[in-house]
């Protein structure tokens, strides 16, 4: 009866072993199941603002691209009138030799 008692006290124990042991699994997995939640919140909250952040990055490079444009036009409007500007002033030199030939 000593070793039926002594084999029920062992069972006991391990019963209560296990149930300590699925406690604490139980409390560990609310507590990573949490942290899962939290983590995948913010992986959201980052994907969308990186999509924020890459459609201002298409914007600016729209921006610039545009801006670069007009600048290379400005400039060759410039050189342009500036031939221009140095083909009058030859000519105006012109004139002013041959009115002082004359």
């Amino acid at each position: 009866m000593a070793a039926l008692t002594h084999t029920l006290d062992s069972i006991e124990r391990n019963i209560s072993q296990l149930k300590a042991k699925l406690d604490k699994l139980a409390k560990e997995n609310a507590a990573l199941s949490e942290q899962n939640r939290s983590l995948v919140e913010q992986n959201r909250v980052l994907q969308t603002d990186l999509l924020m952040r890459e459609s201002e990055i298409s914007y600016l490079k729209t921006q610039l691209s545009t801006q670069v444009t007009r600048v290379s036009e400005a400039q060759e409007k410039q050189e342009h009138l500036r031939k221009e500007i140095d083909q009058y002033v030859t000519d105006i030199d012109d004139c002013i030799g041959w009115l002082q030939k004359s």
